[in-house]
């Protein structure tokens, strides 16, 4: 719930220090009272500096991301199969939405993955696959639309794991445009 909230704090903290060292040693020379004041003007600048830098780093991090290939993403948070090409990442603080070109048997093989990876959780389920009659475009449409992607006819749905607080993902494929597109939310 807080993890995009820590690397800026972290950064401001670092920023502040520095500023504090320079101020005591600028200040020196000019007042006895360096210690407070360079106290006062660092206490008073660390929620505009916070702000800063927490734009600076999110325009960084979140926002749209192409790959040729998997290799070329290093992300903690997004799994994909390796064989994955041709990826749009859409990323969030609180989640993100995948969209990459693989085969059915591979896809089905990092799902397999996954489940196995995540066990160890005493909640952890299988990917399970939604039949048609119970699954509707209105689904696919609210998380992917707003990037442009269009639900194919002969899309299929699994639905991912889910831990206790909520997060988890969804995997859609489309086997004649072997593409599919994951829904991830964080907690």
């Amino acid at each position: 719930m807080f993890a995009p909230i820590v690397l800026p704090v972290q950064v401001t903290f670092l920023v502040m220090a520095i500023l504090a060292m320079v101020l005591s040693v600028v200040l020196r020379r000019f007042t006895k009272n360096h210690f407070f004041v360079t106290f006062a003007i660092c206490v008073f600048m660390t929620i505009p500096m916070l702000f800063c830098v927490a734009f600076i780093v999110d325009s960084l991090r979140y926002g749209e991301f192409h790959y040729s290939n998997a290799t070329g993403l290093n992300d903690g948070y997004v799994e994909l199969p390796k064989n994955a090409t041709e990826i749009t990442l859409h990323k969030y603080a609180s989640g993100h939405e995948l969209k990459f070109k693989t085969t059915q048997t591979a896809l089905e093989s990092w799902m397999n993955e996954q489940t196995n990876k995540r066990r160890a959780f005493s909640n952890a389920t299988p990917f399970r696959q939604v039949p048609r009659s119970d699954f509707r475009s209105e689904e696919f449409d609210p998380r992917f639309s707003r990037h442009g992607w269009i639900c194919p006819d002969d899309v299929v749905l699994y639905r991912g794991w889910r831990s206790g607080r909520g997060s988890g993902f969804d995997v859609w494929f489309s086997e004649k445009q072997q593409t599919a597109y994951i829904s991830s939310s964080y907690w």
